[in-house]
């Protein structure tokens, strides 16, 4: 005999989050629209000055050495946001205070703009925009 399965509200939660992590073309492709409170800087200035600056093939190997490690960086940053959302997704229904949640959206608004996530220094935080 089959037995029928209800899921949990919170388990519909995070099916369509996963479902939209696993649909979605924005990561580091900025929408262009930074939110006003974040600090913004872009990633493109600082990696073209050092590569203006440096010279010869060991000192472009370096830099793009430092690219592929912080893209990793940017993805490991990415994916920890994204499983502290979906745990928050799961704790819905219990009493959180409104803060922690709200704290956890505008992180992962970061990522789902397009942009990649720094820091937070004093609940400001600071975003990058990737451009080639």
């Amino acid at each position: 005999m089959e037995q029928d399965f209800k899921k949990e509200k919170y388990w519909k939660y995070v099916e369509e989050f996963v479902t939209e992590l696993k649909t979605a073309k924005y990561w580091l492709k900025n929408d262009g629209k930074p939110l006003p409170e974040w600090k913004l800087f872009e990633t493109r200035s600082a990696a073209r000055d050092a590569a203006g600056d440096a010279a010869g093939d060991a000192a472009r190997d370096a830099a793009w050495n430092t690219a592929w490690s912080a893209t990793w960086d940017a993805a490991k940053d990415a994916v920890g946001d994204a499983a502290v959302f979906a745990r928050m997704l799961v704790c819905l229904d219990l009493n959180i205070e409104f803060k922690h949640l709200a704290h956890l959206n505008a992180r992962m608004e970061v990522w789902r703009k397009g942009y990649g996530l720094y820091c937070e220094v004093d609940g400001v935080l600071y975003v990058y925009k990737v451009c080639l």
